[in-house]
This record gives C-alpha cells, structure tokens and sequence, in this order.
C-alpha cells in the first residue's frame, strides 16, 4: 500500500472517532481537509474551499432535503 492510501485509511479512521465528540459536520470537514491537503498539499486554497463545500453540501443533501438527521456536535451542527 502506497503512502498516500495508508494516510487516507488512517485519516478515515479518525473522521468516524470524530464523529461522536464533533459532530458529523465538523468530523467531515476534517477529513476533507485533511484528506486534500494529503492529496495536493500545494493547492491551499483549493483544499480550504473543499473543507468547507463537501460539509456544507452534504448537509443541505441530507437535513434540508431529505430530512434524515445527522449525528449533531457540541455546536449544534
């Protein structure tokens, strides 16, 4: 296994022990984070805009769309 896919297993890892205390949204977002910038650590904007995007749009999918709760963190979301 190369590096990059062992550092995204263990990042996947992480992200499902994040849940819990953080909350779907923010445990996401980390590892989107996270998981770009192991991906292109060059692209800094790009992967800030990532961390932000894929929570953001995961959350509309779900909880305003399809009204399926998720997993909420000590922010409230």
């Amino acid at each position: 296994m190369n590096r990059r896919a062992a550092m995204l297993a263990a990042l996947s890892v992480v992200a499902v022990f994040l849940v819990s205390p953080l909350g779907f949204v923010l445990s996401s977002a980390v590892f989107a984070g996270a998981a770009a910038w192991t991906l292109a650590p060059e692209r800094r904007v790009a992967n800030a805009l990532t961390a932000i995007a894929i929570p953001c749009g995961v959350w509309l999918v779900f909880v305003v769309w399809l009204g399926v709760p998720l997993p909420r963190g000590p922010f409230g979301f």
